[in-house]
């Protein structure tokens, strides 16, 4: 079976990725999940985070991959920043940060400290696909990536994206894999290894290198049966109350087309 694929680049000198966040330990996993994808499609689209049934309709919506073209380095940040209490919170409207300090008077502020992670250089491919009962067609949200109408960025404020998307839409791909070969072949012809240094001077720095062994993941429906999967809590439950539901995932050794060729 043929499928269209929307295709597009994420990177940013710094990102983060978000994983489940207990008490002061804020973690980032290697590469981008579903609430990521999701949340910033929504966010170019214009969707407001308190319009609980369109973020539902974006989760449910589609499917998603990434190809980690570049799995980065890790980096730890000492955070500190001050924020009312909940109580204090409760029943005033604090849509911005603004909001939340002028709250209370800042004698009342708390301190919190938190150790929040973050990947160095990381690039990926990203992947989507329509489901049934997409509220969106693949067309739209090209064009939504190619002019935003809500800042997008990469898991925190801190971590605006440093190039542009470069959405594609690969039709009548015969496999996710198919798709994404597409798509590295596009990005390898213009951003990859052998154009880096010149594509790098005009931005004003080098860009990562490609990892030889990349991952690729996807949901798990996507993958072949031998494929290793496991669960990730990264679908989109309640944006308002920050829930997610589990999801299973699938891990899958890529080779770009010109490792490839070289083990051959």
């Amino acid at each position: 079976m043929t499928r269209d694929y929307l295709m597009w680049r994420l990177y940013a000198p710094m990102v983060s990725y978000g994983e489940i966040a207990v008490g002061e330990q804020r973690p980032t996993a290697a590469y981008p999940g579903k609430s990521l994808i999701v949340g910033l499609l929504s966010a170019c689209l214009g969707i407001s985070r308190t319009n609980q049934d369109a973020q539902n309709a974006m989760a449910s919506g589609y499917g998603v991959a990434v190809l980690q073209l570049s799995g980065g380095f890790p980096m730890r940040d000492y955070h500190t920043a001050q924020a009312p209490s909940r109580s204090d919170l409760k029943g005033r409207p604090h849509a911005t940060r603004k909001d939340e300090l002028n709250a209370v008077p800042t004698r009342d502020l708390q301190t919190i400290l938190s150790d929040r992670d973050y990947r160095l250089d990381a690039m990926s491919v990203v992947a989507v696909w329509a489901r049934e009962g997409a509220p969106h067609r693949l067309d739209d949200l090209r064009n939504a990536l190619e002019r935003p109408v809500f800042t997008p960025y990469i898991g925190r404020r801190a971590c605006p994206v440093a190039l542009p998307f470069q959405p594609m839409i690969i039709e009548g791909a015969n496999s996710l894999e198919m798709a994404f070969e597409a798509e590295f072949l596009k990005f390898e012809a213009g951003l990859g290894r052998n154009a880096g240094q010149s594509a790098g001077a005009r931005l004003g720095r080098r860009l990562p290198r490609v990892d030889a062994n990349a991952w690729l993941v996807c949901d798990a429906d996507e993958a072949g049966p031998d494929a290793d999967t496991y669960i990730r809590h990264d679908q989109p439950a309640h944006r308002g109350r920050w829930q997610f539901a589990p999801r299973r995932e699938a891990r899958i050794e890529w080779r770009p087309p010109s490792v490839r060729e070289d083990v051959t």
